[in-house]
């Protein structure tokens, strides 16, 4: 059962064609489907690369702001260091200033007495580098040593002495 015509022999007659859409309508459906399965395709690839750029600069953000609190830190310290660098140069003005204006000189080695304040028996010893200084008072123990000077006391009358 062929369905097929046959041809007509007769050149007078034109042969009647077939429709081209006819013959290619499958590869067209093929093509359109590859086609809007690569627009399809290269749309999430580039909504990917999208939410993958954001999150990288979301990234490199955070590490901006931590070097910049990292410098803020940083010139934080420069600053207390510049002070005291200042202050160290200041000493050397204040002790030129003193012997400049003041005539005030550091004592020389036999006039420097240091005291020793060492607790035996309850008893406070006093030693001097220099044999020839005397001591004037010495507290009687370590605990007198230690307590403020005494304050008046009050009598019967409530007055002060």
């Amino acid at each position: 059962m062929s369905t097929a015509r046959p041809m007509s022999t007769n050149p007078s007659t034109p042969a009647k064609k077939t429709p081209a859409n006819a013959v290619y309508q499958p590869r067209i459906a093929l093509f359109d489907a590859v086609l809007v399965s690569l627009l399809v395709a290269g749309i999430i690839g580039s909504a990917l690369s999208v939410a993958f750029q954001v999150h990288a600069t979301r990234q490199e953000f955070k590490v901006l702001q931590k070097s910049k609190q990292v410098r803020d830190q940083l010139e934080v310290e420069w600053g207390r260091l510049l002070i005291e660098q200042q202050t160290f140069g200041a000493t050397t003005q204040i002790g030129s200033r003193a012997v400049i204006y003041l005539h005030m000189f550091s004592p020389p080695a036999s006039q420097v007495m240091t005291v020793d304040m060492t607790d035996h028996n309850a008893q406070t010893t006093a030693q001097f580098s220099n044999p020839d200084s005397k001591v004037v008072a010495a507290p009687e123990s370590a605990a007198a040593a230690n307590l403020p000077p005494e304050s008046p006391q009050p009598t019967a009358q409530g007055d002060m002495p």
